[in-house]
């Protein structure tokens, strides 16, 4: 995976003062999702503000239905309301209902394949799983959606602690998730825990999982914890478009910001 920000150089409209440029970031991430037998779920998401935000958009899929493989399934997390703690799951065929049937051209189908669903919409901050019915690498190229000296705030509003979210971050930021002015997941509800998936390796098909508590252990400073807390374990490290399931042990705001220098 690789990652570039730059600064915009497209020029604002303006009147005699001379040009003025925009304070919005530019950039691309590029993701691999390597295996070819389309078995193996990644948990991702889109770090960039592109188009609408559709999957279409995202993953190029108006210019170029090939960009993913027919088969491929998208997972979007419901984490509250009547399906909460369950996957809407998307399918991809743009063979489906064609134009030539006069149809839908690129269609995106339920779980039981017969029904036409809506394009998922994939924004920045919203983690999901996707499985490609073979290998993609997919360059997201867009707009980072909080601009210059700006913050982005996302708010889990449970106070029982029960609750869980697929969440990434907002910027395209990658490492340690408690660096601040980074991923800057800090003052986390002790108890709180993040949940990293292992699509591939010793651990395939499971989750990481981390305990929050600065309070036990305080010689090691900010200390994260196993399952069976009693395992210091170093802080969580994510890559550009990594997503992972969160559980604050409350209310929980999220703030996220891009420096103006």
């Amino acid at each position: 995976m690789s990652a570039a920000a730059l600064l915009a150089v497209g020029i604002v409209s303006s009147r005699a003062d001379g040009p003025v440029y925009s304070q919005n970031i530019v950039g691309y991430a590029t993701v691999q999702c390597p295996d070819p037998s389309g078995n193996i779920l990644y948990m991702t998401a889109c770090p960039f503000v592109i188009g609408g935000n559709t999957a279409d958009d995202v993953y190029g899929l108006t210019a170029n239905s090939n960009n993913l493989p027919i088969g491929t399934e998208i997972l979007i997390w419901n984490p509250t309301g009547p399906s909460a703690n369950s996957y809407t799951v998307y399918y991809y065929d743009p063979s489906y209902e064609g134009a030539d049937q006069g149809g839908y051209g690129g269609w995106w189908t339920d779980s039981t394949l017969s029904q036409n669903m809506s394009t998922p919409t994939l924004l920045p901050g919203q983690g999901y799983f996707i499985q490609p019915a073979g290998s993609i690498t997919n360059t997201f190229a867009g707009t980072v959606a909080v601009p210059v000296g700006g913050a982005a705030t996302n708010t889990l509003t449970d106070p029982s602690g029960n609750i869980l979210y697929i969440v990434a971050s907002a910027v395209p930021y990658a490492g340690d998730v408690t660096n601040v002015g980074g991923i800057n997941l800090t003052n986390l509800p002790i108890g709180s825990m993040v949940l990293v998936w292992n699509p591939t390796g010793p651990s395939a098909n499971s989750y990481s999982s981390y305990y929050w508590d600065p309070s036990y252990l305080p010689d090691y400073g900010a200390w994260w914890t196993d399952s069976t807390l009693s395992q210091n374990l170093p802080d969580p490290v994510l890559p550009v478009a990594g997503a992972f399931f969160i559980q604050p042990a409350g209310t929980y705001q999220w703030v996220q910001t891009v420096p103006s220098n």
